[in-house]
């Protein structure tokens, strides 16, 4: 029993003995190759292996953790020889440590050693730089290029890299590949929907690697300033109205200040009015000067509409003159009549003898028919005689006595002249009216009565 014991203690010896004969007999070196990687990078090393066995040996290469999976597992090492593989680790995971421990074994398990290998872990932002390339200041008012210059600092080969600037007024993106260590520079076509004041305004630059965005930079650009005025007169004229209309907009993005001026004749401002109302009214050589001063803010309309107008006035005056011409018409007459007493005297018996003269005269540029000319005596007065050449129709009444004249046709500017004697005796003293003589006629659709003046007799 003993005995036994014994053997198989030498045994384990000897088996002790000739494995660390045999790691002796195995050389591994390990050198970085490729150790400073981004998240979504292979780390690789370069593994030697000298094998001074007698027989080939196969090495595998094994890691116990979840953040890296070992492309070539294992490499077959011919006796007496050295070889060289590179170490491919392929991530599993964004964030992991900066530390790689693999195991080194022999396919017949005498051989066994661990590395604990360092990394570098750098993040994409530190990899990227961006350079903003802007045109100076920008003009809102046509399209513009913005460029992004994008440097790969890096030796790893991005691909389907989405790049992008965003503003207030734009989102523009690019999707491009980026090799090793290259610089690109992207051009982004920008247009402005709407007038866009001077000034300085935020960009952002976004950067996106496999759907999450990677670097993000905050930059500024330069809306300048371009001042920017449509004028449009529009004058609009009819019979006896006339309107302009003056339409300014500024079509800029800076505040513009504006000053319209229109003249007006003293005839013409009685009859002219706007919308807005001038800021200043002021006399002028030729009349009166209608001013305007506003300020239009970017994007703003300033209408003003300036009308003069003489339709109202015109139709007044259209009234007035038919009012006029109807009053003229129905009160206008082609003939005169004048009544005179004259040769007036009294006998010693108290009888006053008299001659009246009746005067008819046209007036008008037309011949009038048919004129009836009627004188009428008080009752006082005794019968007429003496009527020269144109005797009347008498008719004699209770109220006195009445002459009736006929005139058949009297001549443009004719003139008929009426005379008759008369006498009357009164034993008081006082006032004798005689009735206004009448002259009857027809002109068209009336018929018009004419009066003579008042005769009034004193005694």
């Amino acid at each position: 029993m003993i005995i036994l014991k014994k053997g198989i203690i030498l045994f384990l010896i000897i088996l002790f003995t000739l494995s660390i004969v045999k790691a002796a007999n195995i050389g591994v070196e390990i050198a970085p190759v490729q150790d400073k990687v981004l998240p979504a990078q292979n780390a690789i090393f370069n593994v030697k292996i000298t094998n001074n066995e007698n027989n080939d040996i196969t090495f595998k290469f094994t890691y116990l953790d979840i953040y890296w999976k070992i492309e070539n597992e294992e490499v077959k090492v011919p006796s007496t020889s050295t070889k060289a593989v590179n170490l491919v680790f392929i991530p599993q995971a964004e964030e992991k440590p900066n530390l790689i421990t693999v195991v080194i074994t022999s396919d017949d398990k005498s051989f066994r050693e661990e590395k604990l290998l360092r990394l570098n872990l750098v993040n994409y932002e530190d990899v990227l730089k961006t350079e903003l390339i802007l045109p100076g200041p920008v003009d809102p008012r046509k399209s513009n290029i913005i460029k992004l210059r994008i440097i790969n600092q890096h030796n790893f080969d991005f691909k389907s890299l989405k790049i992008g600037i965003k503003s207030a007024f734009f989102d523009k993106q690019e999707i491009v590949d980026l090799e090793p260590f290259e610089t690109r520079t992207i051009d982004f076509p920008v247009d402005f929907a709407s007038i866009v004041e001077e000034g300085k305004y935020p960009l952002d630059i976004i950067i996106e690697y496999n759907n999450k965005v990677v670097k993000q930079e905050k930059s500024e650009f330069n809306i300048g300033s371009y001042p920017d005025l449509k004028e449009t007169v529009s004058p609009k004229s009819s019979v006896l109205f006339k309107r302009i209309e003056v339409v300014k907009e500024n079509k800029g993005n800076t505040d513009s200040f504006e000053f319209y001026s229109k003249e007006l004749s003293l005839f013409q401002r009685l009859f002219t009015d706007s919308q807005p109302k001038p800021t200043k009214i002021t006399s002028s050589e030729n009349g009166y000067l209608y001013s305007w001063q506003f300020k239009l803010e970017p994007g703003e309309v300033k209408t003003i509409i300036i009308e003069t107008d003489y339709r109202l006035a015109s139709l007044i005056l259209v009234i007035l003159t038919i009012l006029a011409f109807v009053i003229y018409y129905f009160s206008k007459t082609d003939l005169s009549v004048n009544k005179k007493v004259m040769n007036i005297v009294t006998d010693k018996n108290g009888v006053t003898r008299m001659k009246i003269l009746i005067n008819i005269k046209n007036k008008g540029l037309k011949t009038i028919r048919n004129v009836k000319v009627m004188d009428k005596l008080p009752a006082v007065i005794n019968s007429p005689d003496a009527f020269g050449t144109a005797h009347p129709k008498i008719i004699k009444g209770e109220g006195g006595t009445r002459l009736v004249w006929d005139i058949l046709e009297l001549t443009k500017k004719d003139e008929r002249i009426f005379s008759y004697n008369a006498s009357y005796k009164l034993n008081v003293i006082g006032q004798l009216n005689m009735p206004r003589t009448l002259v009857r006629y027809r002109t068209g659709f009336r018929n018009i009565i004419i009066r003579s003046n008042p005769v009034r007799l004193f005694h």
